[in-house]
């Protein structure tokens, strides 16, 4: 796992793998019921963002539906088709 030690800076919320791939995270809250939020990725990804992950934070919408459209290689839109209100939610994303 060597390799792998300084790929992970703390607090940095991405890494760029030995491949060049480069995966990004992070949390938000979703406003609102049927909304969306621009979210910025903590970086730009040089060349292309190859899909983004959503889920659920937490259990209290444990029916919420959301997910996300990249917008180009510096942010996407998250979306909170839920009509519970606020939603909390992880993303990871991955490109070059």
């Amino acid at each position: 796992m060597q390799m792998f030690s300084d790929e992970f800076p703390k607090g940095t919320n991405w890494c760029k793998l030995p491949s060049g791939k480069i995966i990004q995270w992070g949390t938000v809250t979703i406003p609102g019921s049927n909304a969306a939020l621009l979210v910025g990725f903590p970086i730009s990804f040089p060349n292309a963002c190859h899909g983004i992950v959503v889920t659920i934070a937490g259990s209290a919408f444990s029916n919420a539906v959301v997910g996300a459209a990249l917008v180009n290689n510096a942010s996407f839109n998250i979306f909170n088709a839920s009509t519970a209100g606020n939603q909390g939610a992880f993303w990871q994303a991955i490109g070059e």
